[in-house]
């Protein structure tokens, strides 16, 4: 079984109960796991709105395959500027320096890192049907937005199984793990958006990243997964050692101060906080003509989480942190040297390079073998003699 990494840029925003997450729909018999994810998540207090971007790296087997997003009512989608990643990895890179410093040379010897939110609910279909909001082609990829509503008295699995169904008809794949991933969703009454990647949009390379801009108590990161996807896989033909590791790297831009994210209401999520700190208005990240940021000074903080598994059980909030000290990644720092003879300058203490004994030892060398040179050529004389 062979294996291709398909880098598929994809936005996506969610509209109400705050959550977001990406489950993959391969065909049968077919594998796509997400390797490594970029994502900015952009958040309007005072319009409870966060726009969501994002980036995914898929590994899999498939030519094509599709992929569900759910958000708690209709999503808004568009498209993002394709350089937005790259603009907020340059902000957050690391300063690089350069420092002068003197080197002395001296004679041998001597030298010296939730609240659940509620939105509104879209006006209710037809009690226990799948409704089309919507379909779209956005950033290269085939969207289509549904609804399903439960009828009196049938339960979330019901629901998922019949929504299940209904994209199984349409070429989406579903085993146990996704239904049940599913049901969660049924339950709350979330809208589903199915993005179909396939053809010259598997490269995704030359595809723009796909905007989602939703409303929402509490700003969030979709991190719920099905659980096969948090499992070890006992039929992976890769030994984990020689597995690659996965990277979710997450941009965080708010007018309220540097964050921090929790797993749920109050668990810990495993990822560090690498940069935080206020962004010029130049730095502030273009989310195209029908999503603007919010007005006012901007902070933002970036997250990395290498966990692998992830413990995607539910997901990731963003709050306050108590402690809104900016954090940078160390500089990278490049010396120029400056030779000065004689002793530091600057009245550093002294460290032998070669300690006084070496010197001893290497002088009594020298004087034995120019002592050795001279019996030895001694000898010879008297020989020719």
């Amino acid at each position: 079984m062979t294996r291709a990494a398909v880098a598929v840029p994809v936005l996506t925003l969610g509209i109400g109960v705050a959550a977001w997450a990406c489950a993959p729909a391969p065909r049968p018999g077919e594998r796509v796991g997400i390797a490594e994810e970029t994502a900015l998540i952009v958040w309007d207090p005072a319009t409870k709105t966060e726009h969501f971007i994002r980036k995914g790296t898929f590994t899999t087997t498939a030519k094509d395959f599709g992929f569900l997003v759910p958000t708690p009512s209709k999503p808004d989608l568009g498209e993002a500027d394709p350089a937005v990643f790259d603009r907020l990895a340059a902000v957050t890179a690391p300063k690089v320096e350069y420092r002068r410093v003197k080197r002395v040379r001296v004679p041998i010897g001597h030298q010296n890192v939730a609240n659940r939110a509620v939105g509104a609910a879209p006006p209710a279909p037809k009690a226990g049907a799948v409704e089309v909001l919507e379909q779209a082609k956005v950033g290269g990829y085939d969207a289509t937005v549904i609804a399903f509503r439960r009828g009196e008295g049938e339960t979330a699995a019901a629901g998922a199984d019949t929504l299940a169904g209904w994209l199984k008809d349409r070429g989406y794949a579903f085993g146990p793990a996704l239904s049940d991933w599913l049901a969660w969703y049924v339950e709350h009454g979330w809208v589903m958006t199915a993005f179909k990647v396939g053809g010259s949009a598997a490269g995704g390379a030359d595809n723009p990243p796909v905007r989602m801009s939703f409303k929402t108590d509490k700003p969030f990161y979709p991190y719920r997964e099905p659980a096969d996807q948090r499992a070890e896989r006992p039929d992976d033909p890769v030994p984990p050692e020689r597995r690659p590791g996965r990277l979710l790297r997450a941009f965080f831009v708010s007018p309220d101060g540097v964050a921090t994210g929790t797993l749920g209401e109050t668990g810990a999520w495993p990822a560090a906080r690498v940069w935080a700190d206020k962004l010029a208005p130049g730095q502030v990240p273009d989310l195209g003509p029908a999503a603007k940021p919010p007005a006012g000074d901007l902070t933002l903080t970036e997250f990395e989480d290498r966990s692998s598994p992830r413990p995607g059980t539910d997901e990731v909030y963003f709050v306050k942190h108590h402690d809104q000290t900016p954090v940078h990644r160390p500089p990278v720092v490049h010396e120029i040297v400056e030779w000065v003879d004689g002793p530091d300058p600057e009245g550093s203490p002294a460290f032998d390079i070669l300690p006084p004994w070496w010197v001893a030892a290497g002088l009594a060398a020298a004087v034995a073998l120019l002592a050795y040179l001279v019996w030895f050529n001694l000898v010879r004389g008297v020989r020719r003699r």
